[in-house]
């Protein structure tokens, strides 16, 4: 079993846990509300304990790849990604109005085309490879090529609340995020691999910003939806052996980003 199909059975087995509590969130709240009604109704209380998913898409730019289509810059440098995207969970515990710490378990996927069905890829690497400066192409390929990047993501750190509105709360965020991850040369349905690496990086994680929002759904039930921005990612330097054919080493020095450097998401969560 390789490790995106790790990363997926991870988060189903932690999405099917998380719809548990969730579900079995009704029969807490009677409790607690039971207790509740022997106290003041002026005093209010609020959950401390969230639970809830998140999804972002991301954006950002290669810094390279073996190679790259026709018509693209060399190898791919400065080359944009193809929309990715990335879900998970988050747990939050609310220190005080101002104060929260968090969890985030989840996993990011993305992908640029390197080469195209029936067509050559191109990239001064071949040249080196082949020994011939005339020649930087190789192919054709049967289907398209793609470099895949693909994370599990854990994070974890401090949230500061800007404002404590009941209903708006703007907020900035700081933590540490290990990322195993894995990086391949495959075709479009991943079922042709090429060149394969995978590793691990850990990673400060300082520009995360973002809005929670209480929405009422009445009968006394509430959930909250964040909006939020997340800026920068680990780099890590890769190389692949016996990449298209065997003996041929490619090696990117300038790094390539884990995950993209903008990412942008929603946040559900819900009080246990």
């Amino acid at each position: 079993m390789n490790l995106r199909n790790i990363m997926r059975n991870l988060l189903i087995v932690s999405f099917l846990i998380v719809s548990l509590f969730i579900l079995n969130q009704n029969t807490i709240a009677d409790n607690v509300d039971s207790v509740n009604n022997t106290k003041n109704n002026n005093v209010k209380i609020e959950n401390s304990i969230l639970f809830g998913f998140f999804g972002f898409i991301q954006y950002g730019e290669s810094r390279g790849t073996a190679i790259a289509p026709e018509n693209m810059p060399e190898d791919n440098k400065g080359a944009s990604y193809e929309m990715g995207y990335g879900a998970g969970l988050n747990v939050q515990y609310r220190i005080n109005e101002q104060w929260g710490i968090f969890l985030d378990t989840g996993y990011s996927d993305r992908r640029i085309l390197c080469a195209k069905k029936d067509e050559f890829g191109f990239g001064s690497w071949i040249s080196d490879m082949t020994g011939n400066t005339l020649n930087n192409s190789y192919g054709p390929f049967d289907d398209d090529v793609y470099f895949y990047i693909d994370s599990f993501i854990i994070k974890t750190g401090v949230k500061y609340f800007i404002l404590t509105d009941d209903n708006i709360k703007p907020w900035f965020a700081i933590g540490v995020a290990f990322y195993p991850w894995n990086a391949s040369y495959m075709n479009s349905n991943r079922q042709k691999v090429y060149g394969n690496q995978s590793g691990w990086a850990i990673d400060l994680s300082f520009l995360n910003i973002g809005i929670d929002m209480n929405i009422d759904l009445g009968d006394k039930e509430k959930i909250i939806v964040s909006l939020f921005a997340d800026l920068g990612s680990p780099s890590v330097k890769l190389k692949f052996e016996n990449l298209f054919q065997d003996g041929w080493t490619y090696t990117n020095d300038a790094g390539e980003d884990l995950v993209g450097i903008y990412k942008f998401g929603i946040i559900m969560l819900f009080g246990l």
